[in-house]
């Protein structure tokens, strides 16, 4: 990853989940864990490295030979190692998205999809704090 004014970003993620199949070949459940740290190389006047953690939970069920039905959320919070601005506290935030969509297949690697998503961050830095909802559509393509 390359950060602004070519100061390279080093960057640790573990992840750990599982997929499950549940009750039946139709529905399946996602989980995830995860870690990471974002460490500038460089030092940064304002950035000096976050950590952060959290969990996704995904679900999907075909509801017929060619439509798919999923829900899922993610939650994730980061905590700064120092202070950005003098005269605030050191910055965190917490972020979650709930999403749903609808995949049909077309033909064998063409599938069209609609998914709608609602994201809330919430930072202790006024700026950085927001509510989002979004639809997406489009064709996706598999090798």
């Amino acid at each position: 990853l390359i950060y602004p004014n070519n100061r390279k970003l080093s960057v640790n993620m573990y992840i750990g989940g599982m997929e499950w199949d549940c009750f039946n070949n139709n529905n399946t459940l996602i989980t995830q864990a995860f870690y990471g740290r974002n460490q500038p190389r460089a030092g940064g006047a304002k950035y000096n490295g976050s950590n952060y953690f959290g969990v996704v939970v995904m679900g999907k069920h075909k509801f017929a030979k060619k439509l798919d039905l999923t829900a899922g959320a993610v939650y994730q919070t980061s905590m700064y190692d120092e202070k950005e601005f003098v005269n605030s506290s050191r910055r965190k935030d917490s972020y979650y998205q709930v999403s749903a969509g609808i995949y049909y297949r077309l033909y064998a690697n063409f599938t069209y999809y609609v998914q709608s998503a609602y994201t809330n961050n919430h930072s202790s830095v006024f700026i950085y704090d927001y509510d989002r909802f979004e639809i997406l559509t489009g064709i996706s393509f598999e090798l």
